[in-house]
């Protein structure tokens, strides 16, 4: 049963250096057993909004969108505006969804 819903947010892909798809797909993968679902970004459920721009530019507009518990950005090969090898960018999203989730259990 999905509890925490988390809107995902693309930018264009004009310039892609990691695999977004195959990103969220990971992501989706570590976090299905923890109650972790996801939606699209503008949906008025989602608690936080997952932003999966392919390059450092982050590009991707957040028209209208204020998530209750912010944002968890993804730019290239950052997260939150830590470096983070592409492999592990899936594991490092998949651990601060679980701290966003239980700051508001």
């Amino acid at each position: 049963m999905v509890r925490f819903k988390v809107g995902v947010k693309y930018c264009g892909g004009c310039n892609p250096v990691i695999d977004r798809k195959r990103v969220l797909e990971g992501v989706q993968e570590l976090v299905f057993r923890d109650g972790i679902g996801f939606v699209p970004a503008a949906d008025p459920e989602a608690v936080t909004v997952l932003i999966l721009s392919g390059c450092p530019a982050d590009c991707a507009t957040r028209p209208g969108i204020q998530p209750p518990a912010g944002w968890v950005v993804v730019a290239g090969e950052t997260v939150q505006h830590r470096a983070v090898p592409e492999e592990q960018i899936p594991a490092t999203v998949a651990e601060f969804l679980r701290l966003l989730k239980s700051d508001r259990s």
